[in-house]
């Protein structure tokens, strides 16, 4: 039984990651470059090992044995998008969490990728969600983004590409939007030029959306003498108006490629200090998006598609990896429970014995070595469970299966002939031989004094007696059984259940009964 456990628990833990820092995600592969292809590769797990840092994500091919390890082409944090992973016609692929913090995806609250939505709107129609989907031309809506940010560390990330497919990005810290008796007013810490390719307009720059609140046609709240949201055609957290406008009108080439008076800075612009053309207000880029993250998973659970089958992805969040002072007080009380139990199966079995021969010296050996040879199957059945079931067992178990399948699920069939043969061949002759252990076996076998003290040492250790020895271990069996089972239970919670389990781990070659 114990055997299957562990194959479920593998699965679970396959299933969530081969690593802390891997999640299991649909994404967009055309966001990414294959950098190399490994053959005869054995599972995810070995293809997670093959990965470098530049890998952003590995996809593992069950039928050719092949590894693809892939860079993102939109730096090192821009190719997870959480529209992506809702995607069910996109791949599911082993990706990094995008940082230190296990932040998990970019949730998309602005994208622009035709003319075909008109985003000069008034107020009312930007306090909620309108347009496309996040696929294509879509705003959130100002209160879901103030509630999207207004709670943990947030970072924001514009993308966006031009005419030619060139994509430019940049990312920035602390984003916030506030409610609406703030104006939706907006808070952007400095750019991270390390997660950036191109820079914006200083936050010393009135032009900067910092601390701005949001305007738009029919509700003037910039810092400009006349309304930015009239005079460039769109609404946004304007200042003294603005250096990118992603709301504005869209334009397509030729228009697109040169913005004259009066419809300068009326598009899709975005002008970056030093670079000139195309990163200036002449030129209208032709897509825009912006993102933040990370995502509460309170609010991902509420979101469109979230664990619906493979349509969602699943995350082994990280965990503290120490002990804690409850963790010691837990391990303390269950140590002394054990000692407790042995110790009273000890001196009750003693004081029987005496009570039954008349002596404390009756029979002494048969008692402690043997346990008197009276004792009941489901303890006797339990102790030698939990012998078997060592830490080895418990930690290689699901290692094996890791890195080899669940065609470890026919060493059962395997162990089922063995206890039958033990049962029928070995402890008969040890019962009938009334030895006191296979080390008094093995002495009579080998001529070997040496052999059976070295096992009568090993018997010292266990001074409680046989009886002691069992009942301890019914105790730990117990508890080994329940933890255990917490484990999984726990695990098909927080997976969506056995049927996601059961196709993730599919997916990535774990289920394989013929290989």
């Amino acid at each position: 039984m114990n055997a299957e456990l562990l194959v479920v628990i593998t699965l679970l833990c396959r299933t969530a990651s081969s690593q802390l820092n891997w999640t299991v995600q649909r994404d967009d592969l055309s966001e990414y470059k294959l950098d190399s292809s490994v053959a005869g590769v054995r599972s995810d797990l070995e293809c997670a090992t093959l990965a470098r840092p530049q890998h952003q994500a590995i996809k593992f091919d069950r039928e050719r044995y092949t590894c693809r390890l892939y860079s993102c082409q939109l730096g090192t944090s821009g190719c997870r998008k959480c529209r992506n992973a809702r995607n069910s016609t996109l791949p599911l692929l082993l990706v990094r969490q995008l940082d230190e913090l296990g932040r998990t995806c970019w949730r998309t609250f602005q994208h622009r990728v035709d003319g075909s939505v008109d985003f000069y709107r008034n107020w009312t129609n930007y306090l909620t969600e309108f347009g496309q989907g996040e696929d294509r031309n879509y705003w959130m809506g100002l209160e879901a983004i103030h509630q999207l940010t207004r709670a943990g560390d947030r970072r924001v990330r514009w993308e966006m590409s031009d005419w030619n497919g060139t994509r430019y990005w940049w990312e920035d810290a602390n984003f916030a939007v506030q409610d609406a008796s703030q104006g939706y007013r907006v808070s952007v810490g400095e750019p991270d030029v390390s997660r950036s390719n191109v820079a914006t307009c200083s936050h010393t720059v009135g032009a900067y959306m910092n601390n701005a609140m949001f305007s738009t046609q029919d509700k003037d709240q910039d810092t400009w003498s006349s309304n930015c949201a009239v005079t460039y055609q769109g609404a946004w957290w304007y200042g003294s108006c603005h250096c990118f406008n992603p709301n504005g009108r869209y334009f397509t080439p030729p228009a697109a490629f040169y913005l004259s008076e009066p419809l300068w800075a009326d598009g899709l612009t975005f002008s970056s200090p030093g670079i000139g053309y195309p990163l200036n207000h002449y030129y209208s880029m032709k897509t825009f998006e912006c993102m933040s993250n990370l995502v509460p998973q309170a609010l991902w659970s509420s979101l469109p598609g979230s664990r619906q089958g493979a349509g969602a992805f699943t995350k082994h969040q990280q965990t503290n990896n120490q002990f804690s002072p409850v963790d010691y007080v837990v391990l303390g009380v269950f140590l002394a429970a054990s000692l407790a139990v042995g110790i009273v199966a000890s001196f009750i079995g003693r004081r029987k014995g005496n009570a039954e021969d008349g002596s404390a010296g009756s029979d002494e050996k048969e008692e402690f070595v043997m346990g008197g040879r009276k004792q009941q199957v489901i303890p006797v059945a339990l102790s030698l469970l939990v012998s078997f079931n060592s830490a080895i067992l418990i930690l290689g178990g699901p290692a094996e299966i890791y890195f080899n399948g669940t065609m470890y699920v026919l060493s059962i069939f395997g162990e089922q002939i063995g206890c039958v043969l033990a049962a029928l061949i070995f402890v008969p002759v040890f019962y009938q031989l009334r030895l006191t252990s296979s080390f008094e076996y093995l002495e009579l076998r080998f001529k070997s004094r040496l052999v059976r003290l070295m096992g009568n040492f090993l018997l010292l250790i266990n001074n409680g007696g046989l009886k002691a020895v069992i009942w301890t271990d019914v105790f730990q069996s117990v508890v080994m059984t329940a933890g255990i089972l917490a484990i999984i239970i726990r695990g098909l919670i927080d997976l969506g259940g056995i049927g996601n389990v059961w196709q993730i781990s599919y997916k990535y070659g774990r289920i394989e009964f013929d290989k």
